[in-house]
């Protein structure tokens, strides 16, 4: 599978993360040229800036988690990688739903079902509902607004983000979900890699408008 831009994509970096602030870049795709889809993956993968990736990576590697990891895993998640326990009271009511079903977290955990995922927590909000059920189950990836917009970008669908709860989940499980595994078919990186490479890139997307207008012109040649 390559990534094929049918329009020049011009980025010149100004301080765009921690990691572009050390010098100024200038990313094309090439009209004339195609870059394969691994390619595109490591680029946009070395831009992700969430800071303390080893909180991810000590909780989720756990055969069970204890009511600290969820609450730390969602600060983490909240402060965008920072260190801080920063919580509005509706965020925190949210994750003391989490906690108030512990137990039912690590049985799915340790013994998987989609259908009772579904039944026991799809009342939780979209995107930190299907955090959790990354955190469960890592095969099914993270979905935000970021990671949807690199979605509805690179498949020139470019439809919002869904308000309704329902809407939401069924557009992860019935387009990003096999949009997501597509891209995992033809590269050999870890799936956080691809996560983080998407989450980047919409990041990047939902920051430079104009630019945005020109990569939805990007397409898979071959899917």
């Amino acid at each position: 599978m390559e990534l094929t831009p049918v329009s020049t994509f011009c980025y010149f970096g100004q301080n765009y993360s921690s990691v572009l602030s050390r010098a100024t870049i200038m990313f094309i795709l090439n009209p004339a040229t195609s870059i394969t889809t691994e390619q595109f993956v490591l680029f946009w993968s070395a831009l992700y800036d969430y800071r303390n990736r080893h909180v991810y990576d000590q909780i989720i590697s756990k055969p069970s988690f204890e009511k600290n990891d969820i609450q730390r895993i969602y600060q983490w998640k909240n402060n965008v990688g920072k260190d801080q326990d920063k919580m509005s009271a509706g965020k925190q009511k949210f994750v003391d739903k989490v906690i108030g079903r512990l137990s039912l977290v690590n049985e799915l955990k340790n013994n998987f079902s989609l259908s009772k995922y579904r039944d026991s927590f799809e009342d939780l909000s979209p995107v930190w509902g299907i955090f959790l059920l990354h955190l469960i189950q890592p095969e099914y990836p993270i979905y935000d607004q970021h990671v949807h917009r690199a979605y509805a970008h690179l498949t020139g669908t470019l439809t919002q983000m869904p308000s309704s709860k329902k809407q939401c989940y069924n557009l992860y499980y019935k387009n990003y979900v096999p949009f997501y595994q597509d891209l995992m078919s033809v590269v050999q990186l870890p799936p956080k890699t691809v996560d983080d490479a998407l989450w980047a890139f919409g990041k990047f997307v939902s920051r430079y408008v104009k630019i945005a207008e020109m990569s939805k012109h990007l397409i898979f040649s071959e899917m």
